[in-house]
């Protein structure tokens, strides 16, 4: 007997989407328990990231816990920040942002090397001294150069002596310009707000405070409104005190002679004399090219705060313990490798080579306004000094001596 299939065609069509579908369900299959893994590895570091987290901040509570019952599981971590091993996993931006300030105060002032050295290279009294091959190290705070020495006397060592007995007692200042407010509240005057002049005025030295300068704006009281209404007397009462807004800058004095001078000085007592004075400021002034047009006198109220200048018992400047406050040099300078030489004109020279460990005040970046002394307060100015007046090469043809 012989069976005949009527819809051969259609079956194999059936099997075969039969296998298609099959092979759908499998591949569906593989696919789901593919994207659970994914999810399930996706948790896994979330849940990880989590976890480090809190222990991080764990760890930083606990470093800077106060030793308190809270903190005694924490034992593990230490007690100092300073002992951690990974401290720059804990570091943030906000962190660094908080030292900024700090770095900024670690900077230094280089420029003010060549003031110092024309205080500390004297020329006076027959001697001179300059230098050459200058090394400034600020991590031992030292300057160290080689030196040559002249001498009218023709005792050419004998500026060694001179140069060592006038470093020796050479000192500095530094401080702030102080100034007040329309209310009366005393305020630093921001250092880059004031302009110094380069020469003293009759034994004093003076700052332009551009009070008009993008951030040194401040209303100042120097005037008082006599009338009250038309008719009425004058008065002196403080609630018609006025602030006034002049479109000048103003003179504000550096150094006293006294307490009392100073006093006087801040409380306004003195303003005729100090007129006399200004006028001869303005003229140094312009003649520095400081100014273009005269500057009138700062307000009652403003002065310098000094932060080396002493004063004795009865209230006079002290010379000596402003010296021994800030000294140039507060281990005293240290000489070498003495010799006999000629310079680049043939001139006899007596050579040495220095070593000056300074005070660390002095190129500080928070320290403002610094200026070098010589031996007397006479001689309290910045340098007008040209490079080329303190600098040298060094001498040839040098004996060398045993000292």
């Amino acid at each position: 007997m012989f069976e005949i299939s009527l819809v051969p065609e259609v079956k194999a069509k059936l099997l075969r989407q039969e296998k298609i579908r099959n092979l759908v369900i499998i591949l569906c299959i593989f696919v789901a328990i593919g994207c659970g893994a994914i999810l399930l590895i996706l948790t896994g570091i979330i849940s990880g990231q989590g976890i480090a987290l809190n222990a991080k901040d764990h760890e930083i509570a606990c470093r800077i816990g106060d030793g308190s019952a809270q903190d005694k599981n924490c034992s593990k971590f230490g007690t100092a920040i300073m002992k951690t091993d990974n401290l720059d996993e804990m570091l943030s931006v906000q962190n660094q942002m908080n030292n900024i300030g700090t770095l900024n105060a670690n900077k230094v002032k280089f420029s003010r090397i060549f003031p110092m050295l024309s205080v500390l290279l004297i020329n006076n009294n027959g001697y001179s001294i300059k230098a050459s091959e200058v090394n400034l190290d600020f991590a031992s705070q030292t300057i160290t150069f080689d030196a040559v020495g002249y001498s009218e006397s023709r005792v050419y060592s004998n500026s060694l002596a001179a140069f060592k007995a006038s470093a020796n007692t050479s000192y500095f200042d530094y401080g702030d310009y102080i100034g007040v407010d329309e209310n009366q509240n005393e305020f630093t005057i921001p250092s880059f707000c004031i302009t110094e002049l380069k020469s003293a005025v009759n034994g004093y030295l003076y700052g332009i405070y551009h009070r008009y300068t993008p951030g040194c704006e401040a209303d100042m009281i120097s005037k008082e409104d006599d009338k009250k209404d038309e008719g009425e007397g004058s008065t002196t009462d403080d609630s018609e005190k006025k602030v006034v807004h002049s479109p000048k800058d103003v003179f504000i004095r550096r150094t006293y002679k006294s307490v009392d001078d100073m006093s006087d000085y801040k409380n306004g007592n003195n303003k005729e004399d100090e007129n006399k004075l200004l006028a001869k400021a303005n003229e140094v002034a312009k003649t520095q090219g400081l100014i273009s047009a005269d500057i009138e006198a700062a307000p009652t109220g403003f002065y310098f705060s000094s932060s080396c200048v002493q004063y004795d018992a009865d209230g006079d400047f002290s010379e000596e313990a402003t010296r021994n406050q800030c000294p140039i040099s507060p281990a005293g300078i240290e000489a070498s490798d003495f010799g006999y030489g000629r310079d680049e004109a043939n001139n006899p020279v007596f050579s040495f080579s220095v070593t000056i460990p300074y005070s660390k005040e002095i190129f500080a970046q928070s320290s403002h306004h610094v200026v070098f002394n010589g031996p007397t307060r006479k001689n309290v100015t910045p340098s007008y000094k040209q490079f080329d007046d303190m600098f040298a090469k060094p001498a040839k043809d040098v004996v060398k001596e045993d000292k």
